[in-house]
């Protein structure tokens, strides 16, 4: 059976190298671009949510941000109130 990459636009050689890298990697290492990934994540939702609601506080948008995240119902059992339902 022929390889087959994982994604269409994504060439043998380039996936075998990266595969290789993963494989190669020390666990804190692994963990460290994981944490960076996320960081990038949460900017990115942080931005959008902003363009979304342009009027909302730091705040108010961290909580909608945890809301995507972890659902609004385990927001409200942290924070007490989600966005929409006042404070």
């Amino acid at each position: 059976m022929a390889y087959t990459t994982q994604s269409r636009d994504t060439e043998e050689w380039a996936e075998r190298f990266l595969v290789e890298r993963w494989r190669t990697m020390e666990p804190w290492e692994k963990a460290e671009l994981l944490n960076g990934l996320d960081d990038s994540l949460h900017e990115i939702t942080l931005a959008g949510l902003a363009q979304r609601h342009p009027g909302a506080s730091a705040e108010e948008l961290e909580v909608r941000e945890a809301c995507l995240r972890l659902g609004p119902a385990i927001v409200r059992l942290v924070r007490g109130w989600v966005p929409g339902e006042g404070a």
